[in-house]
């Protein structure tokens, strides 16, 4: 037969742990804050297909702490509309060039330029093309503005919550 008896000095202990670890609020904080900044830059990288745009965005994830709180932040200037979405506006420009054919792909037009394309907008139209062989290429089209759908990435109130109670475990432990 095994046999586990607990008693006061069982509870003695696991309660002196709790209360340590309860007692120093500033090393919670700092795991969990930690915990937390380490999922939201994984749930960027999640986002990524390959070029750096998200990659940037989990690198401007980081945190503060102080004796008895934490701050999670992102400083990176498109954070935010990932997060919540909204309407994007030209602002140095006319128009946004909004890639419709797979060589204007993840190239912004003056790539293209800069690779030996001519790009042109024929008349009446609202799009940036390119000629080839006496075919007309429409590779963007050109709006004033869009409106882009949210991307969430950012930890919600409950992921923060079980991470910041498993920390509390791991502590404990």
């Amino acid at each position: 037969m095994l046999r586990i008896t607990l008693d006061d000095g069982n509870f003695s202990e696991l309660s002196g742990r709790i209360i340590d670890a309860l007692a120093n609020p500033s090393r919670i904080m700092r795991y969990w804050a930690g915990a937390v900044a380490k999922r939201a830059r994984k749930n960027a990288e999640s986002h990524s297909r390959g070029g750096t745009f998200w990659h940037s965005i989990a690198e401007a994830v980081d945190y503060q702490v102080d004796s008895n709180r934490a701050t999670i932040f992102c400083e990176h200037f498109a954070a935010r509309h990932k997060q919540e979405g909204g309407e994007i506006r030209a602002k140095n420009a006319q128009a946004l060039t909004i890639p419709i054919h797979r060589l204007a792909q993840g190239k912004r037009a003056s790539r293209l330029e800069d690779d030996g394309y001519e790009l042109f907008r024929p008349k009446k139209t609202n799009i940036l093309a390119t000629e080839q062989n006496g075919e007309l290429i429409p590779l963007y089209a050109l709006v004033k503005s869009v409106r882009q759908s949210p991307e969430p990435w950012w930890p919600d109130d409950t992921l923060v919550l079980e991470l910041g109670r498993r920390e509390i475990e791991r502590i404990i432990k």
